[in-house]
């Protein structure tokens, strides 16, 4: 009754309202008379944008549309408003459990501490505990006595840091599911499954600079 009443007390921005609905009611697939994929609302604090949106996403709603929205009120960064619209998106479409094994994946690594380092230009225990396991039982081999006595524990320990940190960034870059990237991905995949059993998904970010720098371009890659 609440929500009903809100509806009838919405006076103006009728034309906004009926382009909304009109786009609605498109063929997404028509070549003849393409819909829309992306509206963008801005204008100055406190003239209603935040309440056109919700307008929308009732006209999508009453549309058949699986909708979900977000703002700065609830999400302040890439990860907590993919899993905000995936939260609201399963409501109505059923479970997401590629996205939902992605994040739970990312929130496990974020958790996972960093081993602490001793100071500037000095190896973590870890490499300094392998490393001199190496050189000690490289020491028992015939002829390798030499080599291993030159070999500076210190030296070899802070090259592996070196590895290790080399080897987590190639890891990030290729998207191992623990990363942003990774969940954006697990996210798209999730979306192009409800699309092909729902004839709309619709998104609605209110103030989706707040997120990130940048988060506006990602949305755009991800449409």
């Amino acid at each position: 009754m609440i929500r009903q009443r809100a509806r009838a007390q919405f006076v103006g921005r009728r034309a906004q309202l009926s382009l909304f609905a009109e786009n609605l009611s498109k063929n997404p697939e028509s070549e003849e008379d393409p819909a829309e994929f992306l509206f963008h609302v801005r204008g100055v604090g406190g003239v209603g944008k935040s309440t056109l949106l919700r307008q929308w996403q009732g006209s999508a709603r009453r549309a058949g549309a699986v909708t979900a929205v977000v703002d700065e009120n609830d999400v302040h960064g890439v990860q907590q408003a993919l899993a905000e619209l995936a939260r609201q998106l399963a409501e109505q479409g059923g479970p997401l459990k590629e996205f939902d094994k992605a994040l739970e994946q990312f929130r496990r690594e974020q958790e996972t501490p960093a081993e602490p380092v001793s100071g500037e230009g000095e190896a973590s225990v870890s490499s300094r505990v392998v490393t001199q396991a190496a050189l000690g039982a490289a020491s028992l081999i015939p002829g390798a006595g030499v080599v291993t006595a030159m070999a500076n524990p210190d030296t070899a320990a802070q090259g592996l840091d070196r590895l290790r940190s080399g080897a987590r960034s190639r890891a990030q870059r290729r998207g191992r599911g623990g990363d942003e990237a990774g969940l954006s991905r697990a996210f798209v995949s999730e979306l192009e499954r409800l699309c092909g059993r729902h004839r709309w998904v619709v998104l609605f970010f209110d103030t989706w600079e707040l997120n990130r720098p940048g988060f506006g371009r990602d949305l755009r890659l991800w449409l």
